[in-house]
């Protein structure tokens, strides 16, 4: 069974962040980490209250790739990062 996540206040100036993945047929990458570039990029799944005006649920950003605490859940990752370590958000 799948497992929903409900951050309960999420830290202020933090952000929930799921990995974005790119398909190659069968195969699952994730060019960045795959090519050991960064900035890695990543969908925000949740925000704190005070980065509401700047953020929103969705948004594709671009973060420090060694900057998150990692979560795994039912095998999924998921990242928790700091605003500050955000660098871009796709426009």
């Amino acid at each position: 069974m799948e497992k929903k996540i409900e951050t309960l206040n999420l830290a202020e100036g933090r952000v929930l962040i799921k990995p974005k993945k790119e398909m190659l047929g069968n195969i699952e990458i994730d060019k960045e980490l795959q090519s050991g570039q960064m900035p890695v990029k990543g969908i925000i799944i949740d925000i704190s209250e005070d980065l509401g005006d700047i953020l929103e649920i969705a948004d594709t950003v671009y973060y420090r790739k060694y900057s998150p605490d990692k979560v795994e859940i039912d095998g999924e990752e998921l990242f928790f990062v700091d605003a500050k370590d955000i660098l871009a958000v796709e426009i």
